[in-house]
Order: structure tokens, then C-alpha cells, then sequence
């Protein structure tokens, strides 16, 4: 009876460390995103929603830009990553504020797109969501 309530702690103690090390790596990797990239952009549009039969639709267009990744909030079971676009002439330059986006770690509520343009609140017990990640994103 002692060696499987030996080998059951140490298990326990092993599943608790794989889980901690996984989170670890996730914060990791979510950080890594910061900094500086040049990003490029294609424009164009594939479908027609308009019925006016003088719709024309726009001209395919090419652009880049620099985009900076900050890191805005960093806690516990928080990370925030505001990105920002630096576009414009060289001589002029300008910031746009570009998307957010938020990791929370074992979120018990949220909202979950459901059908035609609506959204379902949900909410999930803390065994449901154990070890879980979520990423919402913020335009």
C-alpha cells in the first residue's frame, strides 16, 4: 500500500511539473512575438457583395510596412500584445494603431461566436479549463 501511494504522489508531482513547464514555454513563446518585423500587405478583393451593377471594384494593391509588437500587460495568467504599424512616406511617417491581442490562461468565461453574426457567453469550471490557453483579439 506504501509503494502505490508513493508511486501516486510522485506522479501527481510529475504531472504538475510537465503542466507548469508547458505554461512556461507558451509565456515563452507569447513573449518571443515582441519586437520589431517588416510586413507586407496584399490587398484585393475575390468577391463582389455589391448588386449595383456599376460597382467596380477596387484596383489590387501591394504595400509594406513596420510593425512593432509591445508587450502591454505581462501577469500571472495575462499577456497582452498591442501591434502597431509605422507606415508612410519616410519623410513622414506615421503610427497606426493596428490590433491587440490578449492570451489569458485558464479563462473561465468567455464568448464564443455561435451563428449569423452572434456571439454565446459561455462560462467553464476550473477543471474544464486546467491547463488551457485562450487568444482573443482586439481590432
Amino acid at each position: 500500500m506504501k509503494k502505490l501511494f508513493v508511486i501516486v504522489i510522485i506522479l501527481g508531482i510529475v504531472t504538475i511539473n510537465a503542466q507548469t513547464n508547458k505554461k512556461q514555454k507558451d509565456i515563452t513563446a507569447i513573449k518571443s512575438m515582441s519586437g520589431c518585423y517588416q510586413v507586407g500587405f496584399n490587398f484585393s478583393e475575390t468577391f463582389n457583395y455589391s448588386k449595383d451593377e456599376n460597382y467596380k471594384s477596387s484596383a489590387v494593391k501591394h504595400d509594406k510596412a513596420l510593425e512593432w509588437v509591445e508587450i502591454l500587460t505581462d501577469k500571472k495568467n495575462k499577456i497582452q500584445l498591442q501591434h502597431l504599424l509605422i507606415v508612410g512616406p519616410k519623410d513622414k511617417p506615421h503610427i497606426v494603431k493596428h490590433w491587440r491581442q490578449d492570451w489569458l490562461f485558464e479563462n473561465q468565461d468567455l464568448f464564443l461566436f455561435n451563428k449569423s453574426n452572434s456571439w454565446k457567453y459561455s462560462e467553464y469550471s476550473k477543471e474544464q479549463v486546467k491547463g488551457n490557453g485562450r487568444k482573443k483579439y482586439f481590432k
